[in-house]
C-alpha cells in the first residue's frame, strides 16, 4: 500500500499536529478489507451511541379503527294515521 503524507507549515515550539491527513492508495483486497473495518466501526460506533443515549421514546401512534362505507340518510318516517274510528285508515295528501 503506497500512501502519502502531507505535512503543513512549521508549528511554533511546543506545538504538536492534532490531526494528519494521510492518502492511501490500497489496492483492491485492501480496500475490501478497509471496507469491511470501516463498517465494523461503524456498527459499533452507532451501538455505543445508542445504549448511553438508551432506548427510542415510545411515540402514541394511534389506531385507525374500520371506516364504514358512507351511507344515504333514511328519509323521515312518515306520522301514522289517526281516525276517530278504530279500523279506519286516513288517506294524508301532502
Amino acid at each position: 500500500m503506497n500512501a502519502m503524507v502531507q505535512k503543513k507549515d512549521a508549528l511554533p515550539a511546543g506545538s504538536v499536529y492534532r490531526s494528519l491527513k494521510i492518502r492511501l492508495h490500497p489496492s483492491e483486497a485492501q480496500r475490501s478489507v478497509l471496507r469491511r473495518w470501516f463498517a465494523a466501526a461503524r456498527l459499533f460506533s452507532n451501538e455505543t451511541t445508542s445504549f448511553i443515549n438508551g432506548p427510542p421514546p415510545k411515540v402514541a401512534v394511534p389506531k385507525l379503527g374500520v371506516v364504514k362505507p358512507a351511507t344515504k340518510p333514511k328519509p323521515p318516517a312518515e306520522p301514522e294515521p289517526t281516525s276517530d274510528e278504530p279500523g279506519q285508515r286516513l288517506l294524508l295528501c301532502g
